[in-house]
């Protein structure tokens, strides 16, 4: 009922029991036109509790994990983060008492391996202590682009090596005819020579 009262912005406040007993308020109405920021933004949005846990996601940050957000919101955010990169991942989480950054892969409801870059720092409020922001870009189409471009290079490399090896291929012929030439030349005069000697 909660996940549905926050999916459905019926509620402008829940309060949770935080680590120090402080209780962390989020969904503040005061912060109704930011709410709204993040859930039409591109990129997936998202808050932690100290323990990792997903208090809030926009809609996009749930299309990534081709989950519905219901699914998102309460579940640890470890459990969508690739098994290799779980303790970079723990190391990005511990460092957020400042803005810090990192790439990772997270796994999406079908299975598939999404590469990703996670911005995250602390809320600075008075009631939201330990609560961390993070930002989530789609690093998928950047990485195609890079393995495009590699791809590419590697093609022009190829192609500048046969360039070279024709080149090369070209000269050695060059150098065959000329000495061909030279032999034809060399036989002849032997020929006229013993010809002469009879």
């Amino acid at each position: 009922k909660v996940l549905h009262a926050i999916y459905n912005r019926e509620i402008a406040r829940v309060v949770v029991g935080a680590t120090n007993r402080t209780p962390v308020s989020a969904l503040q109405g005061t912060n109704q036109a930011h709410r709204i920021i993040a859930e039409i933004m591109a990129e997936g949005a998202l808050t932690l509790s100290q323990e990792g846990t997903v208090l809030y996601c926009n809609p996009a940050f749930a299309r990534l994990l081709c989950r519905p957000l219901e699914q998102v919101i309460g579940a640890r955010f470890a459990g969508w983060v690739g098994a290799e990169d779980q303790t970079r991942c723990a190391a990005w989480l511990a460092n957020a008492t400042k803005p810090c950054w990192t790439a990772v892969q997270l796994v999406r409801g079908d299975g598939a391996a999404m590469p990703v870059q996670l911005a995250a720092s602390r809320f600075v409020g008075v009631d939201l202590p330990g609560v961390i922001c993070v930002i989530v870009s789609d690093l998928t189409e950047r990485e195609r682009r890079v393995a495009l471009e590699v791809e590419q290079q590697a093609a022009r490399a190829r192609e500048e090596a046969l360039r070279e090896r024709e080149a090369k291929l070209t000269r050695i012929n060059a150098e065959l005819a000329e000495e061909k030439s030279r032999m034809m030349v060399l036989c002849a005069e032997l020929n006229e020579r013993a010809r002469q000697l009879k």
